[in-house]
C-alpha cells in the first residue's frame, strides 16, 4: 500500500514530508486550510467532512462539545486527584470535588485509603496510645455505684436520678456487677 505525502517547500523548521501515518484527517485539514489561507470549516465542506467543534486543550484530540474544553478521557482524569494515606502513605484516587468540599466545608486535613488506616490512624492520636493516662479508667465509679445500690436498695432509675447519670449507663453498670459476682460465687 503506497503512502500518500504532502511536499512542503518551507525552511528545515518544518518537516520536509509528511505521510498519512503522522497525521489526522483534521489535522491534514486544519494544514490544508492554513496553507490555501483559508477558513477550516470551508476545507472540511469541500473534503465532505464535519467540522470538529474544538479540541482538547489538554491531549489535542478533537472534542464534540466546547463545554469544558476536555475530551472524556481527560474528563475522567481531571474528576479524580491522587492523595496520600495519612497513615500508610499509600496513594489513593479521590473525587477532588469531595476533596475540596471536606477541606473547605468540615476541615478535613487527613485521607485514608481505607477504614483499617482511619481507625489505626486515630487510634495512634486520639486513643490510649496517645493519651496513656487514661488507660483502665472509668468516666463513673462501678464500685461507688453498686454500694449505693446496695445501700439503697434502689433500681436503675431511681438511683440514676440520686446520682444524676443516665438510665442505661446506671443499668450497664449494675448488669456488669450482677455478672461479676455471678463469676465470683462460680469460682468458688
Amino acid at each position: 500500500m503506497e503512502s500518500r505525502s504532502l511536499r512542503l517547500s518551507y525552511g528545515s523548521a518544518l518537516p520536509t514530508e509528511l505521510t498519512a501515518k503522522d497525521i489526522s484527517i483534521c489535522g491534514a485539514a486544519n494544514l490544508i486550510a492554513a496553507l490555501f489561507e483559508e477558513s477550516p470549516a470551508k476545507v472540511y465542506r469541500h473534503l465532505g467532512l464535519a467540522p470538529p467543534t474544538g479540541y482538547c486543550w489538554q491531549c489535542g484530540l478533537e472534542v464534540a462539545e466546547k463545554g469544558t474544553g476536555l475530551c472524556l478521557d481527560c474528563q475522567k482524569a481531571a474528576a479524580f486527584i491522587q492523595v496520600a494515606c495519612s497513615y500508610c502513605g499509600a496513594l489513593t484516587r479521590r473525587r477532588a470535588s469531595a476533596i475540596v468540599l471536606f477541606v473547605s466545608r468540615y476541615g478535613y486535613q487527613h485521607f485514608f485509603c481505607s477504614r483499617h488506616c482511619m481507625g489505626m490512624w486515630a487510634a495512634q492520636n486520639y486513643g490510649f496510645t496517645a493519651h496513656p493516662e487514661n488507660r483502665g479508667k472509668r468516666k463513673y465509679d462501678y464500685d461507688m455505684v453498686w454500694q449505693k445500690h446496695l445501700e439503697t436498695g434502689f433500681g436503675a432509675i431511681r438511683l440514676g436520678r440520686l446520682l444524676g447519670m443516665k438510665t442505661d449507663t446506671v443499668n450497664k453498670i449494675l448488669q456488669a456487677k450482677r455478672k461479676e459476682m455471678k463469676a465470683m460465687h462460680a469460682l468458688k
